[in-house]
């Protein structure tokens, strides 16, 4: 990734992806000034590639298996509908490509297993792209809890739902591994993990199925240690709803927007605040005028260049606890 003496060149990325995700995660943060270009992009459809590649200005396009063959691509960045994940981000690995894939990667631990061995074997780095991590505000907040700033954590209360009224929606297919949990709720589940001492057991789930087989609101009871937790996910929520609740043996937390931090858009909008409690001993707010889209582009680019590979721990984790949480929701309906 060297250019000149002091410089570090762009991580080119090739898109394997045409949806309106791909502008929130990428476009944006490069027009706002992260060290990447987008090289190529790669779709089912060849003319929608083309048409996609016009549009913004994307030097070519095509096929998926283009994308692997490409020499001037050094990451993909996968937004596929979950299905396809983790099939596309192996095979991105095995052709030598660093890997920025949208949550969640997989809820299949032996094959995630096998792409993280095979990331540290191919020396690529892959990232799981839960973005609100990457915001300054939401890691000081998170580092925060994990040092003890309500005591011992105890419970963790998230809910993340909206209402998805579009009939078509990828996020209904049970081929395409739709449903509430692997849309909104794996976000929940991710922030447990990070705040418990070890991988949260689940104790209870509980789902409403739509007519096309995914759940379309779901909540999951889990257990690490002396914490207990509930996350709650629905598409069918009456109204947007994003917030999270900490307590510990010494204060709570009170989380608005935390997967949400700034929304994005020509003019970026601050929605996350934090609502310290009595007898918490509340850090100094760490503030950051970007989405965590921005901030999350520019640690997988520096990171690229810096020469990290492999997947961490935390990706295989995570996908053990979709993975239970999906089987137990079989047996809830």
């Amino acid at each position: 990734m060297a250019g000149q003496a002091g410089e570090t060149r762009p991580v080119r990325l090739g898109l394997a992806c045409t949806g309106w995700i791909a502008e929130w995660a990428v476009h944006q943060p490069i027009r706002d000034g992260s060290p990447a270009t987008v090289a190529f992009v790669a779709s089912r459809d060849p003319a929608r590639a083309r048409a996609y590649a016009a549009e913004r200005a994307i030097p070519a396009s095509g096929a998926w298996p283009d994308l692997l063959d490409r020499p001037d691509v050094d990451a993909v960045y996968v937004a596929t509908p979950n299905a396809g994940h983790l099939r596309l981000a192996l095979e991105a690995v095995r052709a030598g490509k660093h890997v920025l894939c949208e949550k969640p990667l997989g809820h299949d631990p032996g094959a995630v297993a096998e792409l993280c061995a095979e990331a540290r074997r191919r020396r690529v780095l892959v990232r799981e792209a839960y973005h609100y991590r990457a915001h300054p505000a939401l890691a000081g907040v998170l580092a925060a809890l994990r040092g003890g700033a309500v005591g011992e954590v105890r419970r963790v209360e998230v809910h993340y739902g909206w209402p998805l009224e579009r009939a078509d929606d990828v996020r209904l297919s049970a081929e395409l591994d739709g449903g509430a949990l692997m849309d909104v709720g794996c976000y929940g589940l991710d922030l447990v993990r990070r705040l418990t001492p070890a991988l949260p057991e689940v104790t209870g789930v509980r789902a409403r199925t739509g007519p096309t087989g995914v759940d379309l609101t779901a909540e999951v009871r889990l257990r690490s240690g002396p914490v207990r937790a509930r996350v709650w996910a629905s598409l069918r929520s009456p109204a947007f709803v994003c917030d999270a609740r900490v307590t510990g043996t010494e204060g709570s937390l009170g989380l608005s927007s935390p997967f949400l931090p700034v929304l994005p858009g020509p003019e970026a909008t601050r929605l996350f605040r934090a609502r310290w409690g009595p007898g918490t001993r509340a850090p100094a707010p760490r503030e950051g005028p970007f989405t965590s889209y921005r901030y999350q582009l520019d640690a997988f680019a520096r990171d690229v260049a810096a020469g990290e590979y492999g997947a961490g721990e935390g990706i295989a984790d995570q996908a053990r606890l979709l993975g239970q949480v999906r089987e137990r929701m079989r047996g809830a309906r």
